[in-house]
């Protein structure tokens, strides 16, 4: 069988669309659980471990931020100048 675009692309991208709305569940667990897939096709496959580090922060280093920057921007709207 030859792959073909025009067979596979609507395929594809609805399967792509399932996979983004199972992600914005709970961006963290899914995440964990897509490594742990990708870990294991790669040591099924024979490919060697990958050691690239995951960029960006975490749901909850997000979280936490925003929080931060809440308080500091109401803390400057109400006068308080703190360590800003």
């Amino acid at each position: 069988m030859t792959f073909s675009d025009k067979v596979y692309r609507a395929k594809y991208e609805a399967h792509l669309k399932h996979i983004r709305d199972w992600c914005e569940i709970d961006l963290e667990a899914t995440r964990v659980v897509r490594q742990r897939l990708y870990d294991r096709a790669r040591r099924q496959s024979g490919a060697a471990p990958e050691t690239k580090t995951i960029t960006g922060l975490s749901d909850a280093s997000r979280d936490r931020l925003r929080l931060e920057l809440a308080a500091l921007a109401t803390a400057q709207d109400s006068g308080e100048e703190g360590d800003v």
